[in-house]
């Protein structure tokens, strides 16, 4: 049976998920991430969407982002295919690095608002020496809130 087609529209609120292949480890270590977060952000910076959160674990990530007039899949292919490519060459490894294709949910405000809240869980556990905001990061409820009626005044949080 055949795929549905993404909903995507200008404007529209993502939750967005990815994961490594057969479950394998995608972030390996903390240059992984930033090269990651680094993408992430320039993809915001050029206007592609707005991060609201995001979370980093071992071997998948999530985002909750705002599309632009840029599709999500071609922001997401941008994002992907850099970093894979980034990644298999650092590591010296060939062939897929993510497992089938990324899942998106186009959530709603109250949707959106649980998912910041919840950001503490997305939090991996503290690591001595390493700043946990870098891979885990959100708005918090209340501006989320008020960024949702609004519009936000930045691109990335």
């Amino acid at each position: 049976m055949p795929r549905g087609p993404r909903l995507d529209t200008p404007g529209a609120l993502h939750h967005v998920m990815a994961r490594g292949l057969d479950r394998q480890v995608i972030f390996r270590d903390d240059r992984d991430r930033d090269d990651f977060v680094r993408r992430l952000a320039a993809l915001a910076e050029g206007g592609a969407w707005l991060v609201y959160a995001w979370a980093l674990l071992p071997n998948h990530f999530h985002l909750l982002v705002r599309t632009a007039a840029r599709p999500l899949a071609r922001a997401m292919r941008s994002l992907l295919t850099g970093y894979a490519g980034s990644f298999n060459r650092r590591h010296r490894r060939t062939g897929h690095l993510f497992q089938n294709r990324y899942k998106s949910i186009v959530v709603g405000r109250w949707i959106a608002t649980r998912i910041v809240a919840m950001r503490r869980c997305w939090a991996p556990a503290p690591v001595p020496g390493r700043t946990p905001g870098r891979w885990c990061g959100a708005l918090a409820a209340t501006v989320l809130a008020r960024v949702l009626d609004t519009g936000p005044s930045s691109r990335m949080a």
